[in-house]
């Protein structure tokens, strides 16, 4: 199945990477499902650890659980965060190649 790599529109701008369909096989799969495991733990550690933001009583219910979701989810998204910018100065580049390669590793 041939994808666009370099979309040319009008001789003037050239859009690279505009569909790469490498990650959605074991590329991204092995990534995938361990970056879902390590979301939803750090999200419900950082939950019991009860790092929320605590509202008074007079706000109502529903603004006090969007807040109180925030620390958290900033939490796991700055894990992740880090997790990439340190994968950018490996040999591999990024994650997903690093998975790849070690799966290819055990197997041959």
């Amino acid at each position: 199945m041939e994808t666009v790599f370099e979309l040319q529109t009008g001789g003037s701008v050239v859009v690279g990477n505009v569909l790469d369909i490498n990650r959605l096989g074991v590329k991204g799969m092995f990534v995938g499902m361990i970056g879902a495991f390590l979301a939803s733990w750090l999200y419900s550690w950082t939950t019991k650890k009860n790092w929320t933001i605590k509202m008074p009583d007079t706000v109502p219910p529903a603004v006090s659980k969007s807040f109180s979701a925030l620390i958290p989810a900033c939490y796991t998204l700055t894990v992740f965060l880090l997790i990439r910018i340190v994968f950018q100065f490996t040999p591999w580049g990024n994650i997903h190649d690093f998975f790849y390669e070690i799966v290819q590793g055990v197997q041959g």
